[in-house]
């Protein structure tokens, strides 16, 4: 279930990234609709508010049990963010 949370996240850190205006579906997102996923991303389970410092990452990934490697591609910054204690625990230039 941790695994279908960081996927909801990552998906909504790319989404906000985006203008709020309706787009037109992109090919992607119409093979997004034929899969059949366990996970309703209309209505999330959880839902995590990553502090303004992850703002800008451009990338975004499983690490370890409970925790998400963020990176900052611009800035040369990786951070580790806890899932459970809801804050970046470490942060690598």
């Amino acid at each position: 279930m941790k695994n279908f949370n960081v996927l909801f996240l990552f998906v909504m850190l790319s989404y906000s990234c985006e203008p709020q205006q309706k787009k037109q579906e992109t090919r992607q997102e119409s093979r997004f609709r034929s899969i059949n996923l366990p996970y309703n991303f209309e209505a999330p389970s959880e839902k995590y508010e990553l502090p303004n410092e992850l703002k800008e990452i451009s990338g975004l990934s499983y690490y370890q049990k409970n925790q998400l490697i963020c990176v900052n591609d611009e800035e040369g910054q990786i951070f580790i963010y806890d899932i459970n204690q809801q804050k970046i625990i470490d942060k690598i230039s």
